[in-house]
């Protein structure tokens, strides 16, 4: 994961399992609700003196999750008018298939069972 970026999650579990498995840029909403000024925050806080970091959403595969990834891309990401760096994590393989995890907690231990690589890829969620 690239040093000046931030894994949004729901759970502050998520959070320390990403932590433990070695991942050290995870903050949690604790609930599926982020707002443009937390987003602002968060990427502030991760970037460097002159420029914003990046942010990952990995919210939950559930339908509470998958409905906050749409609120935020329809109500949160406009307000941000393209400042940000914002991507959309999902649990699929890169042909679209579902991974048998639920959340970020399940990946760290279905990646590490499986002895698979996780790649974040660019989209131009926003844009």
């Amino acid at each position: 994961m690239e040093k000046n970026s931030a894994i949004v999650v729901e759970g502050y579990f998520d959070v320390i399992s990403l932590y433990n498995h070695g991942v050290r840029n995870a903050v949690a909403t604790m609930g599926t609700s982020i707002t443009a000024e937390q987003l602002r925050v968060i990427s502030d806080s991760c970037g460097r003196k002159d420029t914003r970091g990046t942010i990952v959403l990995l919210m939950d595969a559930d339908q509470a999750g998958q409905d906050a990834i749409r609120r935020t891309c329809t109500q949160v990401l406009v307000k941000l008018n393209n400042d940000i760096d914002v991507r959309i994590a999902s649990f699929t393989t890169s042909d679209g298939k579902p991974l048998p995890v639920k959340d970020a907690s399940d990946l760290c231990e279905w990646v590490k069972s499986e002895e698979v690589e996780v790649r974040v890829v660019h989209s131009g969620v926003g844009a």
